[in-house]
C-alpha cells in the first residue's frame, strides 16, 4: 500500500493565492483555477525539493491546463494523505 497526498481544488486555489502573494516562482493562471471543482481531490503527481524554503509540487489535472505551484515545506506537510492500493 502506498500513501499519496493530494488537495482540493480549493485548497489548490488557496495555496496559489499564497505562492502569488509570496512572489513564488510558480503558481497556476487564473483560467486553470477557475476550472477546479472545489471540492474534489487532486493527487499529487510530482513533488520535489525546490530550494531551501520550498516545494514544487504538481497535481494532477484532468483537464487542460499545468496545475504546478511552488509552496513551503510547512503546507506541503498538511496536504491530506490517503492509502492508495497497487502501485506503478
Amino acid at each position: 500500500m502506498a500513501m499519496i497526498k493530494a488537495a482540493t481544488g480549493a485548497m489548490i486555489t488557496l495555496a496559489n493565492d499564497l505562492a502569488v502573494r509570496d512572489g513564488r516562482n510558480r503558481s497556476v493562471s487564473e483560467e486553470v483555477i477557475a476550472r477546479l471543482e472545489p471540492e474534489i481531490f487532486y493527487p499529487v503527481s510530482l513533488a520535489m525539493i525546490h530550494n531551501d524554503e520550498e516545494m514544487r509540487i504538481e497535481f494532477f489535472n484532468p483537464g487542460p491546463g499545468l496545475i504546478l505551484i511552488d509552496m513551503s515545506f510547512g503546507h506541503f506537510a498538511v496536504l491530506p494523505e490517503f492509502n492508495v492500493e497497487g502501485g506503478v
